[in-house]
C-alpha cells in the first residue's frame, strides 16, 4: 500500500465502503501518491463515489444500477457526498461518470446530460455554502470560491460537449433514415407523418 510506484487509491477502491471510507480518508495522508505528494481524504471519497454509482454500496445503495433510472438515482445518492469532495477531485468524479469509456459504452448521452446538469446544481449549491462560510467567519480567502468558480466553467464546457454528442446522434438517426422527415404541409400523405415514438 506504501509503495510510491503503485496507485494507493487502486489499492483501495476494491475495500471501500460506506462504512469505512470516513476512517480510511482519515489516513489517506500517510499514503504516498506516485510522482510526489500523498493521497488527500477528497480523494478517496472520490474513489468511492466512483464505486458506489457503477457498482453500489451494501449500505446506501444495495442494488447496482441497471436502468437508466437507476443511474440518475446513484448519481442523487452520491450527490450527499460531494461535499466531502474538493473542488477539482469533484470535477473528477463527474467527468467519470460522463466521459469515461465505462459511461460511454452503458449510459446513453441524455443520461449523461442529465447527470452533469444535476453534478453543476450539486456544485452551485456547494458554491454558495461555502461563500456564506468566508461571510460568517469573517475571512478574506477567496480560493474556495475560486475553486468553485473553475470547477463549474469546466462542467459547462462538458455539458456543451454532451449537448453537441445528442445533436450529432440525432442527425445520425436522420442520415441512416432511422427518423422519417415530416413530408410538407401540402403533401398528400402529410397526415400520415411517423414519428420516430411510433415506431417503437
Amino acid at each position: 500500500m506504501t509503495d510510491e510506484v503503485s496507485d494507493p487509491l487502486a489499492a483501495l477502491e476494491p475495500v471501500l465502503t460506506s462504512q469505512n471510507v470516513l476512517s480510511i480518508s482519515k489516513l489517506a495522508n500517510r499514503l504516498p501518491r506516485p510522482g510526489g505528494g500523498v493521497v488527500s481524504a477528497s480523494a478517496v471519497h472520490a474513489t468511492w463515489l466512483r464505486k458506489v454509482f457503477w457498482r453500489g454500496d451494501p449500505q446506501v445503495l444495495k442494488r447496482p444500477p441497471q436502468t437508466e433510472q437507476d443511474y440518475l438515482h446513484a448519481y442523487d445518492t452520491c450527490a450527499k457526498y460531494l461535499d466531502r469532495l474538493l473542488p477539482a477531485d469533484a470535477v473528477h468524479f463527474l467527468d467519470d461518470i460522463t466521459f469515461s469509456p465505462q459511461a460511454v459504452n452503458q449510459l446513453s448521452v441524455s443520461v449523461r446530460v442529465e447527470v452533469m446538469k444535476r453534478g453543476m446544481k450539486t456544485l452551485r449549491q456547494l458554491r454558495e455554502k461555502s461563500k456564506k462560510r468566508v461571510v460568517d467567519d469573517g475571512e478574506s480567502d477567496r480560493s474556495d470560491t475560486s475553486s468553485f468558480d473553475h470547477a463549474l466553467s469546466h462542467l459547462q464546457q462538458s455539458l456543451a460537449h454532451l449537448d453537441t454528442l445528442g445533436h450529432a446522434f440525432v442527425l445520425s438517426l436522420k442520415d441512416s433514415n432511422q427518423v422519417t422527415p415530416p413530408l410538407p404541409v401540402s403533401h398528400p400523405g402529410a397526415s400520415i407523418r411517423i414519428n420516430i415514438s411510433d415506431q417503437s
